[in-house]
């Protein structure tokens, strides 16, 4: 059981399970027990092959699922992306505004599951050639697939930004010839967008101002700035790009995200790094459920996935850290806290090699945290093989101590090694100043 998703009344999952080494998007009526097959997810290799990328509930009846084609484009491989939904009842597949639409069509900007509607930004291919493959934002019935016109392209934009309203806010570019950025904004109770900043970061390490959450009848947003040498959440005003306000930081790391809840008009807690991921959450309601479910797996060893609207059912991931892990459902009205699946049916619980996030001094001096990966059945010996594995990248890119999606660590060191994957100079995740360090001689991993 993989990326398990529960419908807004909580009466239904979707999830990935594996079958006949195959994996399938399934979705489970809690109510009746009942398992139903989507669709294959099998990997897009050649031309014509489809791949199932994504998925999540638009309404209580209908799951998107992205889908990614490959397709010969004179002569070179190229993706495109596509929606497509399932009524959960009939089974029925609708494909959602595939009509003249470019590359990418699958962008869900903005949710109303009460009328089943979406914001879909997709590639334009019906304006002129000067805006071909630009994006624009249509309103989707999910449904139907059918849609109306939101927001035409513009010249100056590449990425919409919609406030939890469903009103288009902000748009922003990349110029790759001259790196500058150019942000424009829709103040309250204006029509037209204004650019609101137009700059290149020389130093590739402040990034532009990106708004998180639009605060409805208000020119201010949350946002994630490095303004004090670490990424940090603020209040910004975006017509004077005015930082107004710390919200919340962690001393000596970079704040990794905001948690929004599903129409992104509220902030319920934080994604933050310290040598392991976490979240720490803010809305009393979520506060309070991560620490009974620490109570009862361990520090850092639940994982809040899910959740129904009105928060009576929460999905949760137990696991991760010590031990492989599991789904669980709990119930907040009644307390029970129930097992859905293991995540790797063939391990369950079975114990993980156990991982640390230690820190060296390099050559230079250089402070460099690395996770460390030790082979559970050689505790205690010493004079170990040593495998060193970094992370790609290498702009941003980050290891934290975790089983993840992929644990080639836990199988190497499994098979009696200790496991090195050191965040070299150029990391993400401790501010600024070490990100420059990549970007000198004998940084991303050259000298240790």
């Amino acid at each position: 059981m993989q990326t398990v998703r529960i419908s807004p009344d909580g009466k239904r999952l979707a999830y990935t399970a594996a079958a006949n080494g195959e994996s399938m998007l399934v979705t489970l009526n809690l109510e009746t027990k009942e398992l139903t097959p989507i669709l294959r997810a099998s990997e897009a290799r050649e031309s014509g092959e489809r791949t199932m990328s994504g998925y999540r509930w638009i309404g209580n009846d209908h799951i998107v699922i992205t889908t990614i084609s490959r397709e010969n484009i004179e002569g070179q491989l190229g993706d495109f992306r596509r929606l497509v939904a399932c009524n959960v009842h009939s089974g029925e597949l609708v494909q959602q505004a595939w009509d003249k639409a470019g590359g990418d069509a699958g962008f869900i900007k903005h949710i109303d599951h009460d009328t089943g509607t979406y914001l879909l930004q997709r590639d334009a291919i019906q304006e002129s050639l000067s805006r071909y493959g630009f994006p624009e934002v249509v309103k989707v019935d999910v449904a139907t697939g059918k849609y109306s016109m939101v927001q035409r392209t513009n010249p100056e934009v590449r990425d919409w930004g919609v406030d939890s309203n469903g009103e288009v806010r902000s748009g922003s570019r990349f110029d790759g010839d001259s790196g500058k950025v150019r942000v424009m904004f829709k103040a309250e109770g204006d029509r037209n967008l204004k650019t609101a900043y137009n700059q290149a970061d020389e130093t590739w390490t402040s990034g532009a101002p990106d708004p998180s959450m639009f605060i409805l009848g208000t020119n201010m947003v949350y946002t994630l700035a490095n303004h004090q040498g670490h990424t940090a959440v603020y209040k910004m005003d975006m017509t004077t790009l005015d930082l107004t306000e710390k919200v919340f930081s962690t001393d000596g790391f970079d704040v990794q995200g905001i948690i929004l809840n599903e129409d992104r008009s509220k902030v319920l807690g934080y994604r933050t790094f310290d040598g392991t991921m976490c979240r720490v959450f803010t809305d009393p309601h979520l506060k309070a459920v991560k620490s009974m479910l620490e109570e009862v797996f361990g520090k850092d060893e639940a994982v809040i996935i899910d959740y129904t609207a009105d928060l009576s059912k929460i999905v949760v991931y137990a696991g991760g850290m010590t031990k492989f892990g599991g789904y669980f459902m709990f119930e907040t009205q009644s307390g029970s806290l129930n097992l859905l699946n293991w995540e790797k049916t063939s391990l369950k619980d079975a114990p993980a090699n156990p991982m640390k996030a230690e820190w060296y001094t390099a050559s230079d001096g250089t402070k460099i945290q690395t996770i460390v990966t030790y082979p559970r059945h050689r505790k205690g010996q010493g004079n170990l093989p040593v495998l060193v594995m970094p992370h790609g990248g290498p702009f941003g890119a980050i290891d934290s101590a975790e089983i993840g999606f992929f644990p080639w660590h836990q199988a190497i060191a499994e098979q009696g090694y200790v496991v090195i994957q050191p965040n070299y100079r150029g990391s993400g995740g401790y501010g600024k100043d070490f990100v420059s360090l990549g970007r000198r001689p004998g940084g991303y991993g050259k000298r240790m």
